[in-house]
């Protein structure tokens, strides 16, 4: 079994990794439907990857500290 990821894993992959891949990435944290809702509007994978690659493009480092989280079993 493989450890669920959280969204400090992920958000260091997408960001803060430059030398792992985008597309192992989203592999890694995200399913093939992901879909997420930003102010009232939904993108499907594609876009959320192009919107990864907008950031970091411009994100040199960083760090983030996530308080709390809420899961539900591996989801």
């Amino acid at each position: 079994m493989t450890t669920p990821t959280d969204i400090t894993r992920a958000i260091n992959d997408l960001l803060f990794t430059p030398g792992l891949d985008l597309a192992e990435a989203l592999d890694r944290h995200f399913a093939p439907d992901y879909r997420q809702r930003t102010d009232g509007v939904w993108s499907d994978r594609s876009s959320f990857a192009q919107h990864m690659t907008r950031l970091r493009s411009v994100v040199r480092g960083g760090h983030i500290e996530v308080h709390d989280e809420f899961r539900d079993g591996r989801r």
